[in-house]
């Protein structure tokens, strides 16, 4: 009855753009379409690349699109869930405020990004009051998977846009402690071995457990036996070292969960209409873990039209600078350039490196900038100051680790005619084409980056010809939000 009920209601909606006269009616006069978007973040607030980019598409970008634009998201705040509705500037604003979803939950608990009941319950009443004909998902970290379900089972067309690994990997990046990319869960057994932390015995440990090994028989009736007795007096349980040993065992239950939130995340995701990783590398890591590939379409992202940056084609001075922008964290890389800066004269060339860090990394770089005077640590930054800083760098260096999925950076700097020296890593070749706009090299190889560096030494002409090559080569919002209204049109043909 509810799939005849809202055909009817599509009928309807087909029918009033039909005029008197049996012809489609002016745009105009069409009623504009319910489109929900569902981010993490409220709006606005734009604390990272897709915050950024989530806070134009929706200032901006869908505005005066024949669009009726209401937005779901979370916020962590005091007090009991609830979910509240406001209007700010033209958009209808569900937000579910103290929001019992958190990201450090994901590995310990992996069920709980699935399914939650109280943000299902939001959703759903959501869906009911708004009417939405399509919903968009952005951000999937504070909301269940299970979302896309009740989407579809509401009549919705779904899209989804993969800004990051979240729904394959519980830690987000597919980036392990130790600094390596990850394959994937491999049905939860890359997750307890690699990001569970712990001595090098202890992951071995957890590594012969994933493997389910001939003798675990053996270890499993240990288990029951210990089940047993915890349930004896206190001064009749075994001693800590025992306990500790079967803290180890309860891993493998928290494989078998492991391995069902990697099933259910690919069966929410298959059940979308249209999928739209930000580069081409996205799309492949998802088919590759089973992603209908029929339903992907790669799309990369516009540079926000808030980002107001002049372009100018660079000039290299004397010494050439080499600019960082962005998190001081290991998967950014920042420390390879620390490590390639070393072997670079001093009068050649200076290091300038902007973001934030833990505390660890920024004492390190303010020591290493008054023992090295060509690296220059000026810290945190602000977005307002970004026009600035790009003006002061003569190519951009963008040292990825992980497989990073698009690069907002990156596009900044193009778009401030910066010829960007990157990592052959993730989506960054979607913007940086080697030898046009920029150079590549291999991820986390200290020597490809310094020889690199030494060619642009040697030929400063070439920075001037990169930078020539950076004009026209980023999506602009305008063109991004064309496209995706194209989607939406074919989606509801």
């Amino acid at each position: 009855m509810k799939a005849e009920a809202r055909q009817n209601e599509e009928l309807d909606g087909a029918l009033a753009l039909i005029s008197p006269g049996g012809t489609l009616a002016p745009a105009a006069q069409r009623p504009p379409v319910p489109l929900l978007i569902v981010a993490d973040l409220p709006y606005p607030r734009a604390v990272n690349g897709v915050s950024i980019y989530l806070d134009d598409l929706l200032r901006r970008g869908l505005q005066g699109k024949r669009l009726d634009l209401a937005l779901f998201c979370q916020e962590k705040t005091g007090g009991k869930t609830r979910l509240e509705m406001v209007e700010d500037s033209g958009v209808r604003r569900y937000a579910l405020r103290s929001s019992p979803i958190h990201y450090q939950n994901a590995v310990a608990d992996p069920l709980h990004g699935c399914t939650e009941p109280k943000t299902e319950a939001a959703f759903h009443q959501t869906l009911h009051d708004y009417q939405p004909r399509i919903v968009h998902f952005h951000e999937f970290v504070r909301t269940p998977a299970s979302c896309i379900l009740m989407a579809k089972e509401f009549g919705a067309k779904v899209v989804v846009t993969l800004h990051d690994y979240w729904l394959i990997c519980p830690k987000l990046l597919l980036f392990t402690p130790d600094e390596q990319v990850c394959e994937g869960p491999r049905g939860g057994m890359n997750c307890v071995i690699n990001c569970l932390g712990g001595s090098l015995p202890s992951r071995i440990y957890r590594s012969l457990l994933a493997r389910d090994w001939p003798f675990l028989p053996a270890v499993r009736r240990f288990r029951d036996l210990w089940k047993r007795l915890e349930r004896e007096p206190l001064g009749q349980r075994p001693e800590r070292g025992f306990r500790k040993h079967y803290q180890n065992l309860k891993r493998r239950d928290l494989i078998e969960m492991l391995g069902l939130r990697e099933r259910f995340m690919l069966k929410a995701l298959n059940a979308a209409d249209l999928i739209l990783p930000v580069s081409r590398r996205v799309g492949e890591i998802f088919v590759r873990h089973g992603v209908k590939g029929e339903r992907i379409m790669p799309l990369n992202l516009g540079l926000p039209s808030s980002t107001a940056l002049t372009f100018k084609v660079r000039e290299p001075r004397n010494p050439i600078r080499f600019g960082f922008l962005g998190h001081l964290g290991p998967g950014k890389g920042s420390h390879l350039i620390v490590e390639a800066a070393r072997a670079i004269d001093p009068e050649q060339a200076l290091f300038l490196l902007y973001g934030a860090g833990d505390g660890y990394a920024d004492r390190e770089l303010s020591q290493l900038s008054r023992t090295m005077p060509h690296i220059r640590y000026h810290g945190p930054y602000r977005r307002h100051e970004l026009q600035s800083i790009l003006e002061d760098f003569d190519v951009l260096i963008v040292p990825s680790l992980w497989e990073e999925t698009l690069g907002l950076v990156a596009m900044e700097g193009l778009a401030a005619g910066v010829p960007v020296l990157a990592a052959r890593a993730g989506g960054i070749p979607d913007m940086v084409h080697d030898g046009v706009n920029g150079l590549l090299f291999r991820p986390g190889d200290v020597a490809a980056l310094g020889e690199k560096i030494r060619f642009l030494l040697e030929d400063p002409g070439r920075i001037v010809e990169l930078s020539r090559g950076t004009r026209g080569t980023v999506p602009s919002m305008e063109g991004h939000t064309e496209t995706l209204m194209d989607l939406y049109r074919g989606l509801l043909q």
